[in-house]
């Protein structure tokens, strides 16, 4: 996953294990990096409550897919 260098990505690592992913980082000032960033930041803010842990938002997150489909 790409990330941007906003501070809400200061757990990254903890993202990555969960869900056993790498995640980068778009460099400094480099907008063009990063437009298809911006929308996955936004379906996460609109997909993951604040406050919550991935514990409880792992299963949801990886059935979601599956419930759109059906």
């Amino acid at each position: 996953m790409t990330l941007d260098n906003g501070g809400e990505f200061t757990r990254h690592q903890l993202w990555g294990k969960a869900l056993d992913i790498k995640t980068f980082f778009c460099d400094p000032y480099a907008s063009w990096q990063k437009g298809g960033v911006e929308n996955t930041n936004g379906r996460l803010r609109r997909d993951l409550p604040r406050k919550r842990t991935f514990t409880h938002t792992t299963r949801r997150i990886s059935m979601k897919p599956l419930i759109t489909i059906t």
